[in-house]
């Protein structure tokens, strides 16, 4: 029966990162943008920037 494997990195700071744990047999990845780019997580504002540039830095990338 396979099964998923659901992390929560706070080292991959960025596309390779991501890639090496999907070569690594991962299914699932939990992420908080904000943690990677250094913003205030209190500041909604920046919280929501992050989240942004992750989809560009990271999700958009093929």
């Amino acid at each position: 029966m396979p099964f998923e494997i659901d992390v929560s990195p706070t080292d991959v700071s960025d596309v390779e990162g991501y890639r090496r744990l999907a070569d690594i047999g991962v299914t699932r990845v939990r992420v908080a943008p904000w943690r990677m780019y250094g913003v205030d997580p209190s500041d909604p504002q920046a919280r929501l920037d992050a989240i942004r540039r992750f989809a560009d830095d990271v999700i958009g990338v093929q």
